[in-house]
C-alpha cells in the first residue's frame, strides 16, 4: 500500500468521524453572565490571581513640599506668576445663522436693551 493512499485513507476516516459529531453552538448571552455570580463579569482580575491593589504604594508621591503647609509655601514661591493667574477666555456667543438672520433670543435682547436704554434717557430728561 501506498504511502499516499495511507495517508488520504486515514483523513476521509477523520472526516467521517467529524461530520458524525454533533455542533451544538451556544450563543453568548450577557444577561446570563450578569445572573450568575461565578462567571467572569464578577471580578474577573481576581479570579486569574491578579490582584491590582496589590502594589500601590510604589505609585506613592513622596515630597517634603506636598506634605506640609510650609512646604505647599515654597513650592507656590517657585512657580511663575502667570502660572498662578490663569485666564481664560469667555466663548463667543453665536449670536446669528449661517444666513446672516438675527437669532429670535438675540433680537428678544436686542429689543430690550434698546427699550432700557429709552426708558433710561427718559427717566434723566425728566
Amino acid at each position: 500500500m501506498n504511502l499516499f493512499n495511507f495517508l488520504y485513507k486515514a483523513i476521509r476516516a477523520l472526516l467521517r468521524k467529524r461530520s458524525q459529531v454533533e455542533t451544538k453552538y451556544v450563543k453568548n448571552d450577557i444577561i446570563r453572565a450578569y445572573t450568575k455570580y461565578e462567571t467572569t463579569a464578577y471580578g474577573p482580575l481576581t479570579r486569574n490571581g491578579y490582584f491590582p491593589d496589590k502594589l500601590t504604594d510604589k505609585y506613592l508621591v513622596k515630597s517634603r513640599f506636598l506634605d506640609t503647609y510650609t512646604g505647599l509655601l515654597e513650592l507656590e514661591s517657585t512657580l511663575p506668576s502667570n502660572a498662578l493667574k490663569i485666564r481664560l477666555p469667555a466663548p463667543k456667543r453665536i449670536s446669528s445663522t449661517k444666513d446672516g438672520h438675527l437669532k429670535r433670543q438675540f433680537r428678544r435682547e436686542r429689543d430690550l436693551n434698546n427699550i432700557s436704554k429709552v426708558r433710561f434717557f427718559v427717566i434723566l430728561l425728566i
